[in-house]
């Protein structure tokens, strides 16, 4: 059952950063500006629940400084898609930076 929550949350959040890159914009600018670090280029992004048939073999983006998707170009968005990838036992290279005493909301929750 923990599997299948696991691949619900994904899949969620493939949805969730659709929505928010082209419906949030707002949202997906600002957290932008507060994220920090950089992409290990490990590839586990872009197997979350279905691989993207734009990897190589080597897990490499075929269309990285092309045509990438812009859901692509801005993952993560925040915290819950570090969460994810997390979750799949790989540390994302990117953090983000909250005020002390202001915790980051997102207007898209994950349902439990």
């Amino acid at each position: 059952m923990a599997g299948q929550n696991h691949s619900a949350g994904i899949l969620f959040g493939k949805i969730r950063r659709l929505f928010a890159v082209h419906c949030l914009k707002g949202y997906v600018d600002r957290q932008l500006r507060s994220r920090q670090g950089d992409c290990h280029q490990c590839g586990t992004c872009c197997n979350f629940t279905i691989a993207c048939p734009m990897l190589t073999k080597d897990k490499l983006c075929r269309v990285y400084g092309r045509f990438r998707p812009k859901a692509c170009k801005v993952f993560p968005i925040d915290q819950k898609d570090i969460d994810d990838v997390a979750a799949c036992g790989v540390a994302c290279g990117y953090r983000f930076e909250t005020k002390p005493g202001r915790a980051k909301s997102s207007p898209l929750k994950r349902p439990n």
